[in-house]
């Protein structure tokens, strides 16, 4: 009936993004920090899904060092729903992914495609959730607006995030002329694209990272409560070098937000 793949672009050089706070993107010590981003918060997501009744499309640049490769195939090499693939290039990443799927997906009506980055988490309930909510649709929209922002370097800091149009759209549709959710580089850009439009309001159901090395990511949203329990349902521990917040940074950063807010209100 329909076949659903969870796609991250892993290292695919994009113009423009060569540098973040003057640390140089995709080099080495770029590749070696975003393992470990992806070995703790985005894999164990992955594992921990309650339904596991899709592939995981990791992509890489085609010149990634096969030595790298072979350290993320270790990694990987108990869980049986990645596939890795090669990309020649952003300009060929669309193209590729599709057509991969094309064989995949061949004897499959539909097509279910979620986005996620490598240094990002998933809900354990999330791909369940998208699956109950399959109704035969075609250009389907699925948005979880509300998530979890982490902080995770020098000092873990956990919000919650409200955002519509994220960087955890999933899209459903029929399987001839399909697109994916990786059509639009930039995922806001389905606002206005015309397909219908679910929202799943009822929990958190992602989590974003915040580190020195995002290239457009910064901290925000509301401070967060019972951070063991929202970690657990990512599959992710919770961290040694955790911050509890003082009633004056809560204040502090309460009222940045709304300075924010206000800023944002007289631009537009």
């Amino acid at each position: 009936m329909f076949k659903h793949f969870i796609i991250t672009r892993y290292n695919i050089r994009i113009p423009g993004w060569e540098k973040k706070n003057n640390n140089p993107a995709l080099n080495k010590d770029w590749l070696d920090h975003r393992f470990l981003l992806f070995k703790n918060y985005c894999l164990p997501s992955i594992i921990h899904q309650t339904n596991q009744n899709f592939e995981w499309l990791i992509c890489l640049d085609v010149n990634t060092d096969e030595s790298y490769i072979s350290g993320l195939q270790q990694e990987l090499y108990a869980y049986p729903h990645y596939k890795i693939i090669l990309v020649d290039g952003y300009s060929r990443f669309v193209d590729t992914v599709h057509n991969h799927i094309r064989l995949s997906a061949s004897k499959d009506e539909f097509i279910i495609s979620t986005r996620l980055d490598n240094d990002d988490a998933l809900h354990k309930d999330f791909i369940q959730t998208i699956q109950n909510n399959f109704k035969h649709q075609n250009k389907c929209i699925v948005d979880f607006p509300k998530g979890i922002c982490m902080e995770v370097e020098p000092q873990v800091k956990l919000s919650h995030r409200n955002m519509k149009y994220n960087a955890f759209l999933s899209l459903i549709e029929k399987r001839e002329n399909f697109q994916t959710i990786m059509y639009y580089f930039q995922h806001h850009k389905w606002k206005k694209s015309g397909a219908e439009y679910l929202s799943i309001k009822n929990g958190r159901y992602w989590l974003q990272t915040v580190h020195a090395r995002n290239v457009l990511n910064t901290f925000k949203g509301q401070f967060a409560s019972n951070n063991i329990v929202l970690l657990e349902n990512f599959g992710i521990s919770l961290p040694q070098n955790y911050h509890t917040f003082s009633f004056f940074e809560k204040t502090a950063y309460f009222f940045k937000t709304i300075l924010s807010k206000i800023k944002q209100r007289i631009t537009f």
